[in-house]
């Protein structure tokens, strides 16, 4: 909650997918953009869903479009309450770092 609101993690249209497959579309047009414009050997960090990021990772490099480095844990000091007893994973959010070869 941020006063008397609750604060919504809604993000628009474009951020829901019916499947994983439209999904994983949506990542790898994204990401064949970035390899388009970043130079050799430039990397980048991109943020996933704890579910997904190593696998998508993964499935990057085996398409030879970028170099898996290391996952990066970016630990939130001041996270949105949870609204759950146990659900501590509104703290953390886990990027990958790629890099592009």
């Amino acid at each position: 909650m941020q006063g008397n609101k609750i604060v919504k993690a809604d993000f628009g249209e474009w951020d829901k997918f019916s499947s994983m497959d439209k999904y994983l579309h949506f990542v790898y047009q994204n990401v064949m953009e970035y390899k388009r414009i970043l130079k050799p050997d430039a990397s980048m960090v991109l943020f996933f869903s704890y579910r997904y990021a190593g696998w998508i990772a993964y499935a990057l490099e085996r398409k030879n479009l970028f170099t898996f480095h290391q996952p990066i844990i970016f630990n939130k000091l001041n996270p949105l309450p949870s609204f759950k007893e146990n659900n501590f994973r509104s703290c953390y959010e886990i990027g990958v770092r790629l890099v592009n070869d």
